[in-house]
């Protein structure tokens, strides 16, 4: 064992002495080794301060964001639910703002979207979505409230407000805007605010938007702030590109699919698992709850026969399957008539009679010559077939006195639209065993 273990020691005791031993150095090179190390370590102290020695107070900062448009497009939807302003349709270049009403660099942008609307000399149109930033404390609550006007159309006149006011308190900014109190009052407590931010939410998580505030130019996403003189360059570049596709363009596509026509192949978040299409309408008629398996939402032209067939169809899923909810949509009626499918049933609703109201409509195709059963999906033998709106109104005892006109609003989607959870499908399912048949295989949980 020691004849093992000796080699071992030797080995030890020559490692000590070599450490102990320490070559001789100038003393001049040993002062300018200590003079560089001294420097290094001041330079290090210089290059790397502590991060509490750099950060600028919030109060200081500049406007938030200043980088360059996107060169690519997002394929960001309109919302014709949405507060709009501009041209509509004859608008070459549409523009999309996601914004917070508390965010003060959302200010930083306001100034700049006034001018541009004031000063561009072509036609431009601006939807809006609301984007509420959990650490702004009275952000919801400005969006809230933005919503309970826009169904008076009072929006773009209380943003405006909220946008140049110096104090958060909201009270003093509805009455100055000249709110309906009552309206605001009954629409703050239900539940169409919130389905309107959320809707927003889910576009902006489609758009992947996570702060505010954001513009999309026909597509082109610029988040942030940006400088007058670069988002009018911006917008006039997609002026002349649209102009373009639009002389390329078939002389049977409108202008009004210009927009869709620009953005139908850009980008979206998670295209293998989409975010649900966000619904912010309030529905005018619901069967089962929230939580069910299966959520159908449906948009209806209540005035065409077909389509009255579609709900009868649909109505039968739901109440033959608990696992299925279904909410109805009605089409807007034409401007300024007060007496079309939709008023009915809102004023319908206020009664608690759309069911009943919705009953008739389904009971109201039956062919002349029998039972509706043997003409599954002949919806042109229907053509000259009346509105049926006045008789169902007066068989359900409906009183239209009390009932007011609302402003116009838009509609999600035209119809006949179906979304079965989130799954668009356009088109009449007609009425009858195909009919139900189709719309059984639609519902039907995946394997």
């Amino acid at each position: 064992m020691k004849r093992l273990l000796k080699p071992r020691a030797y080995l030890l005791a020559g490692l000590l002495m070599a450490c102990q031993s320490q070559p001789d150095v100038p003393q001049s090179l040993a002062s300018e080794a200590q003079g560089a190390d001294a420097s290094a370590s001041a330079r290090s102290d210089l290059s790397a301060p502590p991060k509490e020695q750099i950060r600028i107070p919030a109060t200081l900062r500049g406007p938030k964001g200043t980088r360059r448009p996107d060169a690519v497009r997002w394929a960001v939807p309109l919302d014709p639910t949405s507060p709009t302003r501009g041209s509509g349709d004859d608008a070459l270049v549409t523009l999309i703002l996601f914004e917070d009403l508390e965010s003060p660099f959302s200010r930083h942008l306001y100034p700049t979207l006034e001018r541009l609307f004031e000063e561009y000399k072509h036609p431009l149109r601006l939807s809006y979505r609301h984007l509420p930033l959990p650490h702004n404390k009275h952000a919801r609550t400005f969006a809230h409230a933005a919503h309970c006007a826009h169904e008076q159309g009072r929006f773009w006149a209380l943003r405006d407000a909220l946008m140049t006011a110096t104090s958060t308190e909201l009270p003093p900014l509805l009455e100055n805007v000249q709110l309906d109190m009552v309206a605001y009052t009954r629409c703050m407590g239900s539940s169409a605010p919130e389905r309107r931010v959320n809707a927003d939410a889910q576009a902006a998580q489609r758009a992947s938007v996570g702060g505010t505030p954001v513009l999309f130019v026909n597509g082109r996403k610029s988040a942030g702030s940006i400088s007058y003189t670069d988002l009018n360059a911006l917008v006039e570049e997609e002026r002349l590109k649209a102009l373009e596709r639009a002389k390329a363009q078939s002389q049977a596509e409108s202008r009004g699919r210009l927009y869709d026509v620009i953005t139908k192949n850009g980008r979206t978040r998670s295209v293998l698992a989409p975010v649900p299409t966000p619904v912010a309408e309030i529905p005018v008629a619901t069967l089962g709850d929230a939580n069910r398996l299966v959520s159908m939402k449906v948009w209806l032209d209540l005035s065409h026969h077909d389509q009255r067939q579609s709900l009868k169809a649909l109505i039968d899923v739901a109440r033959d399957d608990k696992s299925v909810s279904l909410e109805v949509f009605a089409l807007p009626d034409k401007p300024a008539n007060i007496k079309g499918w939709r008023a009915r049933l809102s004023c319908a609703k206020s009664q608690g009679k759309e069911w009943p109201m919705l009953e008739a409509a389904t009971a109201a195709t039956r062919h002349s010559a029998g039972h509706p059963m043997e003409h599954v999906d002949h919806d042109e033998d229907h053509h000259d077939t009346p509105d049926p709106l006045d008789t169902i109104v007066e068989r359900v005892g409906l009183d239209t006195s009390g009932c007011a006109p609302k402003p116009p609003q838009g509609a999600t989607f035209n119809a006949p639209t179906l979304l079965v959870n989130g799954r668009r499908y356009d088109g009449s399912l007609g009425w009858g065993p195909a009919a139900l048949r189709r719309l059984r295989a639609l519902v039907a949980p995946s394997p």
